[in-house]
């Protein structure tokens, strides 16, 4: 059973999570490149390769921040939220708008320094919310221009999500099974049939299938000691997916699928301790866009952008999680301390 994992540090979450932000690059690169939609995503009706990476985010993150939601006092879990999610975000804009956004510009230095804009994109976007795409004049040949960092939208999505766990365990959402579970059915079928409907999420299209997989990945978490992990319900799973693909079934059909086959590779496959290394994929995931932008050069190939911008990239991300964002996540307890009036937790569900 899922459970039988519960609390296990050795799992593949963070090499996955590596293999995601991965994914996103490739997928990106070929229309920032011109090239359209990279070869593997022929392969997946009505998904491609970025966008079927970003629901294995959410999915990760569904099952993790509901778990860390029931197992820790409030100002803890806000705390780590707010630390994982805003350092490493801010400090990027900061290098985005005063480093790489000079460098491809038809705007002078002085110009560039002086315009209001550009520091407007830094205070607007480190909110968090409603994100102000552009820097002004900013990489205007690249073949997908007006979005300075176009893979960010994901971010309010994810900050939502956050928000939505708490507001649903003050509400007494998640203090049985059942009720959440209730909850979470209630919820699935007004966003299947009524989007537009659900409080919040619904005033923003985009954010439908981020905000699916997430609750999938709290159903399971919910349900982890009702549901087994092994090989044939693995095969059963890619069945359920390439199975319904191309009938109207195929949504639900791949969103429980391919949920069903994260937590399986995360816990049931050999670990591979990445945690060693560093968690790099954040930063992979917020700095490759603009780079990506960069290294652009007119008849360039998808793969060879990809390839051009990696070591960059790369090269960010350990920078940032190494410089900003694992420093800050060692003030989660000062954080926690002055965010919790009282600590209050989240009862688990009954077994």
């Amino acid at each position: 059973m899922l459970s039988h994992y519960d609390g296990q540090r050795r799992n593949n979450f963070t090499i996955m999570r590596l293999a995601f932000a991965l994914l996103v690059l490739v997928g990106h690169s070929y229309p920032i490149s011109g090239n359209g939609y990279d070869p593997l995503s022929s392969l997946m009706q009505n998904m491609w390769i970025g966008e079927a990476a970003v629901l294995g985010f959410f999915t990760i993150s569904g099952f993790l921040i509901t778990a860390s939601f029931q197992n820790r006092p409030i100002g803890d879990f806000i705390a780590a939220r707010i630390l994982r999610l805003y350092p490493g975000f801010i400090v990027c804009l900061i290098v985005v708008a005063m480093i790489l956004g000079p460098i491809d510009n038809t705007m002078s230095l002085r110009e560039y320094y002086s315009n209001p804009h550009v520091y407007w994109f830094v205070w607007e976007n480190a909110r968090i919310w409603d994100l102000y795409y552009n820097i002004p004049n900013h990489a205007p040949d690249n073949p997908f221009p007006g979005a300075t960092n176009g893979s960010t939208w994901t971010l309010p999505a994810e900050l939502l999500c956050y928000v939505t766990v708490p507001v649903a365990g003050f509400f007494g959402a998640l203090d049985s099974r059942l009720r959440a579970n209730a909850g979470l059915l209630l919820l699935a079928a007004v966003g299947w049939f009524a989007y537009e409907s659900v409080p919040v999420f619904g005033a923003y299209e985009r954010f439908d299938r981020p905000a699916a997989a997430f609750l999938v990945g709290a159903a399971f978490w919910i349900n982890r000691d009702r549901i087994p992990l092994n090989p044939i319900l693995a095969a059963g799973a890619l069945a359920l997916i390439f199975g319904t693909n191309g009938t109207w079934l195929w949504w639900p059909g791949y969103i429980v699928g391919s949920s069903y086959l994260v937590f399986f590779l995360a816990y049931w496959v050999p670990a591979f301790d990445m945690d060693r290394y560093g968690d790099f994929s954040y930063g992979i995931y917020i700095y490759a866009w603009p780079i990506q932008q960069l290294v652009w050069w007119k008849g360039q190939s998808g793969l060879v952008n990809a390839l051009c911008a990696l070591p960059i990239v790369t090269a960010l991300a350990v920078a940032s999680w190494f410089l900003v964002e694992k420093p800050a996540l060692r003030l989660k307890g000062a954080l926690a301390a002055a965010v919790a009036a009282r600590p209050l937790r989240a009862q688990r569900l009954a077994r």
